[in-house]
Formats: C-alpha cells, structure tokens, sequence
C-alpha cells in the first residue's frame, strides 16, 4: 500500500495567545452566502437557540437572508484583518455547510485563539474538533441538533474550557509554515 500523509496548511491564527471567548456573545458565521453552506439553517438553529449571528461574507442568497433574518448581523465581505478582528470578539464560530467541507481554515485561525466551533459531522475539520472537547459537533444537515448545539455553548463554563482545550491542542503541533515546510520535507523523503 502507498504511503499517505496528511500536509496541513499554514495558518495565520486570529490571535497568538489565548483569548476569553466566555466573555463574549458574538456568535460567528464565515462562508459565501450559498444555498450548499446553509446559511439560511445556521440562521434558524441560531433564532431558535435565541442567540444572533455575525454573518460575514456575501452571495446570491444575502439580500433574502437579510430580509428574513433582519436580528442578526450582516457585514459582508471582509478583509483579512478585519475578519481577524471579528474573531477575537467571537464566543464561537458556527460552520454548518450542507454540502462536504475541506478542512476549512478559519476553523483552525479560531482554535488557535481558542475560541471554540459548531461544524457538522460531514466535514473534514472534525479532524480537528473533537466533541465536548475543543468544540461541538452536530448531525449535519439536521435544524434540531444544530440549535441543541449553539445552545448548549450559552454556558459561559463550557466555552470556557472547550477554549482552553481548543488553544492547548492547537498550539502542541500548530499549522505553522515552519511546520508546514518541515512535514512538506517529510513527504518528499517517503520512498
């Protein structure tokens, strides 16, 4: 059989030491505004759950979701640093695309911070978010286990120690370009 390995991008992390997501109540949403991210369900599971969202980025679906979700935040496009800025000022981040996602930067420049994601159980960053433990999962593609999800992280104990988590486990082997350069050496001695 060949030999794989798996070569994590680089990332520039939202913030270089631990940040205190606890002391916030913004929850974060990032992704083109698309039928196969569902925003329109991070929307929903989120008005159930009472909590509003900061929903950056844009798409052919934004001006109806502004329309039908007029208590959340809508801040389109943003650059780099202003989504950076966003993040250090998220309890959480929310990724629930229906379709499959790759690993999803923004997922890692949130643990890196320590601020804990939602992501469905469809997604590659479950590579990364362990359940209860630097973050939470949920069913993908299913409204109920999404709004149980986002509401259970209204505990300002639980966000706390899924952050701690989150930033420890990031930090012990971090998707840095030193990292990045080493493992990419690593892959081209593999006979």
């Amino acid at each position: 059989l060949p030999k794989l390995k798996v070569l994590r991008c680089p990332v520039e992390p939202a913030s270089l030491t631990q940040l205190d997501p606890a002391s916030s109540q913004r929850y974060l949403w990032i992704g083109r505004l698309t039928a196969g991210k569902d925003p329109d369900v991070a929307l929903r599971a989120a008005d159930e759950a009472g909590v509003r969202l900061t929903v950056v980025g844009d798409g052919p679906m934004r001006a109806e979701l502004e329309r039908k979700f007029s208590n959340h935040e809508f801040v389109g496009w943003r650059s780099p640093e202003e989504v950076t800025v966003l993040q250090k000022s998220a309890r959480c981040l929310v990724m629930n695309a229906g379709w499959y996602e790759t690993a999803s930067l923004v997922v890692l420049e949130c643990l890196a911070a320590g601020i804990p994601c939602i992501i469905g159980d469809h997604s590659a960053a479950t590579s990364w978010v362990a359940n209860d433990e630097n973050g939470l999962t949920f069913h993908s593609k299913t409204l109920g286990s999404l709004t149980a999800a986002i509401a259970k992280t209204k505990d300002d104990g639980l966000i706390r120690r899924l952050g701690e988590t989150a930033f420890d486990r990031y930090w012990q082997d971090p998707c840095s370009r030193e990292n990045y350069l080493r493992h990419l050496l690593e892959v081209y001695n593999l006979q």
